[in-house]
């Protein structure tokens, strides 16, 4: 054989045994499952805040917040009407309770119509000593007929949320 011919047959010999490699996967064997990529970390990045040793953690529950027409002496909502569904011409309040909560945190009411639109949002720091934080909302305020909800959130995280309709 000439020096040609062997190169030849040297390179078709290896294109051959490429092709039949032993990790090779039989034709009928599932296609491999492709792995998750690991997270890009920019080393650049500024690492999360540490949460604050004293800092207590806002807990959302159902009953975290309340609304109705009445509120009792200690700041709490103490009557809610049936369905709550709310004329035209009352006030309706919300209340919080304050136990748990970091005294002077911002705590803000959302009073949201049924499109969307926040019609009225308060601000106020959390009163040391009180039981509870309220707020009112009536027709003064742009209330008017329609599904409506109310949030109050402790230093921008929400504790809870409440709907209710006004006929």
């Amino acid at each position: 054989m000439t020096a040609t011919k062997h190169t030849l047959a040297l390179a078709l010999a290896l294109a051959v045994l490429a092709g039949c490699s032993r990790d090779e996967a039989p034709k009928d064997a599932a296609p491999p499952v492709a792995q998750p990529a690991a997270p890009v970390v920019d080393p650049l990045a500024e690492p999360p805040p540490a949460p604050d040793a004293g800092e207590v953690p806002v807990e959302v529950r159902a009953d975290a917040i309340a609304a109705g027409h009445v509120l009792g002496a200690n700041g709490a909502v103490s009557q809610a009407k049936p369905g709550a569904v709310y004329a035209l011409g009352d006030t309706i309040h919300a209340s919080m309770p304050v136990r748990g909560q970091k005294p002077g945190a911002d705590v803000t009411v959302y009073w949201t119509f049924e499109d969307g639109n926040t019609v009225k949002e308060e601000t106020r720091p959390l009163p040391a000593g009180a039981q509870y934080v309220n707020f009112s909302f009536s027709r003064a305020d742009g209330m008017k007929p329609g599904d409506w909800n109310v949030q109050i959130d402790v230093d921008f995280k929400p504790v809870g949320i409440v709907d209710f309709k006004v006929k």
